[in-house]
């Protein structure tokens, strides 16, 4: 039957994704790029295979060395490291290490989970002011500020520190929670090709921080390691396309 597109954005974009997840599975790659400098362009890299039914994600990451300004600072690198591979399970994120698995991030009983690669597949259930620009794309924004199941540290890190009274910097944040800028792009057949976010740099007066997620296949094996075993060898991983 011959797929035919709702008529309004918001309901474009709940059957992109309801149909993007009932793909089952699908091939990501994740790039994040500073707006307006191409010396920045692709400073982060991810790809790998995801489930979208279990959330479980099977990748291998790499952040290349800025070649411009470090613009890029506000994007949660402290582990990254060239050809890494990563898997995102259970709310939680793990690298391997020489010769096993570590949880570097999460914690399942606690409120926060590492962001994975799909992980705005969640958000976009509360973008405000749907747009269907034509051609399969969305343009939006996102008003996260109530969505506390959501995590939101890919769009800005936690406050440094607590206060009962909030500065004005949390005040900020919290005011731009409700602007986020994002754009989804839904292809021929109804589901997701892409979906991008925006985030503050992490100083005044530099451009957003986009973040952008293509669906390059979908219906792809998810090959999950055993998280608590020994680490396999090289190539036993994710398989798919390498990284560019």
């Amino acid at each position: 039957m011959e797929y035919r597109p709702a008529v309004d954005g918001r309901s474009l974009l709940d059957d992109a994704i309801a149909r993007t997840v009932a793909r089952g599975t699908a091939w990501v790659r994740q790039r994040a790029r500073a707006d307006g400098g191409a010396g920045d362009a692709g400073h982060l890299r991810l790809e790998g295979a995801v489930d979208l039914r279990r959330r479980v994600c099977v990748a291998t990451e790499a952040v290349l060395p800025p070649s411009g300004p470090r613009r890029l600072a506000a994007v949660p690198r402290p582990t990254y490291a060239a050809g890494r591979r990563v898997v995102y399970a259970g709310g939680s994120r793990y690298v391997a290490g020489p010769d096993r698995w570590e949880h570097v991030a999460g914690d399942i009983a606690g409120p926060r989970r590492p962001s994975d690669p799909v992980w705005l597949l969640d958000a976009l259930a509360y973008a405000r002011d749907c747009v269907d620009a034509g051609a399969g794309g969305i343009g939006g924004r996102l008003d996260l500020t109530g969505a506390d199941d959501v995590d939101r540290s890919a769009i800005l890190p936690p406050a440094r520190r607590a206060a009962i009274v909030r500065s004005r910097e949390r005040r900020e944040r919290a005011a731009w929670l409700a602007r986020v800028p994002c754009v989804v792009e839904v292809g021929a057949d109804g589901a997701i090709a892409s979906m991008a976010f925006a985030a503050l740099p992490p100083e005044r007066g530099g451009g957003l921080l986009w973040a952008t997620t293509e669906f390059v296949a979908y219906g792809v094996p998810v090959e999950i390691p055993d998280l608590l075993a020994r680490v396999p060898a090289a190539g036993r991983g994710a398989r798919g396309p390498a990284l560019p």
